[in-house]
């Protein structure tokens, strides 16, 4: 159970470095709105990452009810599945570190500003749910997930709460730090955590393959 909940917290480590949209949204919300809005906004975001690891759950274990994650073809597929995909997303975050803010995210950036609460939350929830890479990253780990625990759920679903409320805990630190943080949001601080994260995803993969062959 400790295994689960301390690897769930280095997976949602990883995703926490991660800057997307998402954390430029939540960082501006912070400064331009307040603490509540932040929390609102995030909630969102939280949400639609529940929403995905589930359909991932449910396609899964949909394969057939009595999937046998004890075998060693489907836990090898499973874990070279999952992995894979964490490494494709730490590599790219490594060699192509600098992904500076997008024409579009620039317009999120302005039209936060005067949201409602209400708009906040489907805002989170909505550029969360429509990023493709969120999918891939959630419908990767899942089975992988599923393989390395023998499809034990109780060790799954511990897995993936301890990885929300890592990233919930971070981003509470991200909006209490809001103000300096943008401050320190130049290109060569944004291309060091993309390399964190990259190397944080990396970690992971390799840990899933071990576990494996080991």
């Amino acid at each position: 159970m400790e295994g689960a909940i301390w690897n769930g917290f280095i997976m949602g480590l990883g995703l926490s470095f991660s800057f997307g949209p998402v954390f430029f949204l939540l960082i501006q919300t912070s400064i331009d709105k307040g603490w509540r809005e932040s929390l609102i906004f995030d909630a969102g975001v939280l949400l639609s990452d529940l929403i995905i690891i589930v359909l991932a759950m449910l396609l899964i274990f949909s394969m057939g009810i009595h999937i046998d994650f004890q075998k060693q073809a489907i836990k090898f597929w499973t874990t070279m599945l999952g992995a894979a995909i964490l490494i494709i997303f730490g590599l790219v975050l490594i060699l192509n570190p600098q992904k500076g803010n997008q024409p579009s995210e620039n317009d999120d950036l302005e039209k936060v500003s005067v949201m409602k609460p209400r708009g906040l939350f489907l805002k989170g929830l909505g550029i969360n749910f429509l990023n493709p890479s969120v999918f891939l990253i959630w419908f990767g780990a899942v089975p992988a997930v599923a393989g390395g625990y023998d499809g034990n759920m109780k060790m799954i679903v511990t897995f993936f709460i301890s990885t929300l409320v890592s990233y919930f805990v971070v981003d509470l630190g991200k909006i209490y730090a809001a103000r300096k943080l943008k401050r320190f949001l130049n290109p060569k601080a944004i291309t060091l955590f993309h390399r964190i994260s990259g190397i944080i995803f990396l970690a992971i993969a390799a840990w899933l393959i071990y576990k494996f062959f080991s």
